[in-house]
């Protein structure tokens, strides 16, 4: 259904007023039919669902009942009771598959929630009373602030809430009000408080808890399923009749399952519309500018956002904490523009000074504005022509919407702290926001690559080779210092436009990924997926062909970087071939221990089981012996750890990669082995793959950053 009337967008050519790029709908800008029919069919849905739940349950719990008073009323005969034995755990198991699904209780986890109260922030309540007023809105329940770069409805679901209605709570995310002003924050939150007056929106709080009903039925297993596999497994112990029950289970899944899948499609249509109806209390309070605006800079601020947590994240491995996240989240969007050499990024153009015409915004054409019949909001575009059918000028207020806040800063340390506390932990004390992001801004510039270079070495490993012979054959390198410019000039130019445009048609295009929604929140803006690669001849070049063509590539670059190392004299070919050799030891150790890892994991299900016969016991032992001789090996014994930011006494990578000494492997030359030690084992094997992932992006880029350094030096001396 919402395909058949996307596809009637029409890019159109022109930027007045009331010359849309896409048509819109008449369903989309008003409650007529089409749309009232959804929201009727979506209740007969929600109706049939109930009435077929409860009939079943009712039914398979009374004819249980029944079953076992008639075996225990009349006279016993070995017939009666096999009979009813079998009916009876034939319908016992199916009745406690469907009555575990109404004990379901769905809380929004609030960890990292902040409550705001009047009290504490008068003028943002004063300013939501205001807006609540004018949209013709009831007050939200309560109101919280979250990091994320979202805002949103959400409430708690229980069966209850089938009887009576929930309580709706507002939720601000602060990494939204780091990025907009106070016009386009009034935008948002009307969008949200639109969703308060809708009465279509009581009919979802039922699509919630039915929905949450099935989904417990389809996906949660519990001590019942469990018994039920094991079962199954040893089917003679039962004489067959784990193998039915576990029939009947699945049988009752599947149609759960078809039927979650069915309400979810229909209530997404029913969503679509109410975001539409919802962006139109924003387009009438604010304008036509408002909103659109809003989305595009949230679209930019969420993709830092997440850069923001996994540079934390990082940090909080070196014992540092910040005491303002949003400090973080604000500078990584300033240096990025810097990074990617675009001013503009994230920000909406510019509105023309006839007041009669805009510029678009959001491009049609683009990976992120495509129709998903499961998603719960329509793209970017659709709801800016809709915000501009008939276009209202706004007036900004460019004022930053933290000037709502009474105290800022004592807001931001606060959900800093609780950031800190769910994410990382209190082990280390908070460090000032300013020094902190000095210690990010020297691993941005070793972590974070410009777009070519995360294109073509982003995605892959650097084929380094034998790395003596690459070393000893640029040593015997014998061409002039022209003939040298000349070639890495072209190498470091247009061969590698060529590499990025290769892999780019390989590489699916990734878009940014909103902050997911808490529970049943109902967010500005849904998740995106990424598209997948176009069907163009450079997604169907031979693989062995393309793993040969950047071999070369890699031995190109590494030579003409090594000649022109040399040729500057110093420590600069020390240095090189320093990083070269570490880069290419993280490059196999990651590779080593993604090929060993399945090993592992089949060692510790096998120790986990019972009984093991004697081949077992020794492959366990043979694999854990050799998997802790070498990995041992290539934590303490490796190369030498060139100079990286934030690294100081590490004398070796297993001091970088692991908090504690790797275990002995004494108790498995004994002959001994114990679960203690087999998840100290794995433990380390697990801490050590993720540091190893951040430190590989770490070493690249700083790799990287070292051979354009070589290069200016270079380009300088030839002048």
């Amino acid at each position: 259904m919402y395909r058949s009337w996307l596809h009637r967008f029409v890019p159109a050519v022109g930027s007045a007023a009331g010359s849309s790029p896409v048509s819109v709908p008449r369903h989309a800008l008003q409650l007529n039919g089409a749309y009232l029919l959804r929201v009727g069919l979506l209740a007969l849905a929600l109706v049939g669902l109930l009435a077929m739940y409860f009939g079943a349950l009712v039914l398979s719990v009374a004819a249980t009942v029944v079953v076992v008073t008639h075996m225990l009323s009349g006279p016993v005969q070995l017939g009666d009771i096999l009979l009813g034995s079998f009916t009876a755990l034939l319908l016992l198991p199916l009745a406690l598959v469907l009555l575990k699904g109404l004990f379901h209780r769905q809380k929004v986890d609030r960890s990292e929630f902040i409550e705001l109260s009047a009290e504490s922030e008068p003028e943002l309540f004063d300013y939501l009373i205001d807006l609540c007023q004018r949209a013709g809105a009831p007050l939200p329940h309560r109101v919280y602030a979250c990091p994320q770069v979202n805002a949103g409805v959400f409430f708690d679901t229980s069966l209850l809430n089938l009887i009576f209605p929930v309580r709706k709570n507002l939720l601000i995310g602060l990494g939204l009000i780091n990025t907009l002003n106070r016009t386009e924050l009034e935008a948002v939150l009307a969008h949200e408080l639109g969703h308060f007056s809708q009465r279509s929106m009581r009919l979802t709080h039922y699509v919630y808890v039915v929905a949450e009903i099935l989904r417990q039925l389809v996906e949660e297993r519990d001590p019942i399923d469990q018994a039920l596999a094991r079962w199954k497994t040893r089917w003679h112990r039962g004489l067959g009749l784990p193998l039915l029950l576990n029939t009947i289970t699945a049988l009752v899944r599947g149609i759960a399952r078809q039927a979650l899948s069915a309400l979810e499609r229909l209530d997404a249509s029913v969503s679509r519309q109410m975001e539409l109806h919802a962006d139109r209390i924003a387009v009438r309070l604010t304008g036509s500018d408002a909103l659109v605006h809003a989305l595009k800079r949230a679209d930019w601020a969420d993709r830092c956002y997440a850069q923001t947590c996994y540079d934390l994240e990082q940090a909080s491995r070196e014992g540092l904490r910040t005491d303002d996240f949003f400090l973080h989240h604000e500078a990584l969007m300033r240096s990025m523009r810097e990074r990617l050499g675009d001013a503009t990024l994230g920000q909406p153009p510019a509105l023309p000074a006839d007041p009669q015409h805009f510029e678009w915004v959001f491009d049609p054409s683009d990976a992120g504005e495509r129709a998903d019949l499961f998603d719960s909001h329509p793209p970017h575009h659709v709801r800016e022509a809709h915000a501009r059918h008939h276009y209202v000028r706004t007036d900004f207020d460019e004022r930053s919407a933290w000037t709502l806040f009474d105290d800022p800063p004592s807001l931001r340390l606060a959900l800093s702290r609780s950031i800190n506390a769910v994410e990382f932990g209190q082990a280390a004390p908070t460090h000032h926001a300013l020094d902190l992001q000095e210690f990010l801004d020297g691993e941005h510039a070793e972590i974070l690559l410009n777009p070519r270079e995360k294109i073509v070495f982003g995605h892959r490993y650097v084929e380094f080779g034998e790395l003596e012979d690459v070393f000893e054959a640029a040593g015997a390198e014998e061409s002039d210092d022209q003939a040298i410019t000349a070639w890495l000039h072209d190498l470091i130019g247009p061969t590698l436009d060529q590499a990025a445009e290769r892999l780019a048609a390989q590489l699916p295009q990734l878009t940014a990924q909103p902050a997911n929604a808490h529970g049943n929140a109902r967010p500005l803006r849904s998740s995106v997926s990424t598209r997948p690669c176009p069907p163009a001849t450079d997604c169907q070049r031979d693989p062995q062909t393309e793993q040969r063509w950047f071999a070369q590539l890699d031995a190109d670059l590494m030579h003409a970087h090594l000649v022109i190392a040399a040729r500057q004299g110093g420590d600069a070919l020390n240095e090189l071939q320093e990083r070269y050799r570490f880069h290419d030891h993280l490059q196999r150790l990651a590779r080593w221990m993604r090929k060993h890892s399945p090993a592992l994991a089949r060692v510790t299900h096998l120790v986990a089981e019972a009984e093991l016969d004697d081949d077992a016991i020794q492959w366990i032992f043979e694999s854990l012996m050799g998997t802790h001789a070498t990995f041992h090996q290539a934590l303490y014994l490796g190369p030498n750890i060139p100079a990286l930011h934030g690294f100081e006494d590490e004398e070796s990578l297993g001091e970088r990669l692991l908090d504690a000494p790797l275990v002995d492997a004494a108790p498995l030359l004994r002959g001994e082995l114990n679960h203690q030690w087999l998840n100290r084992y794995t433990a380390q094997w697990q801490e050590a793959s993720e540091r190893l992932d951040h430190l590989r992006r770490k070493s690249l880029g700083a790799m990287l950053a070292h051979q354009r350094e070589l290069v200016n030096r270079w380009e300088a001396r030839q002048r």
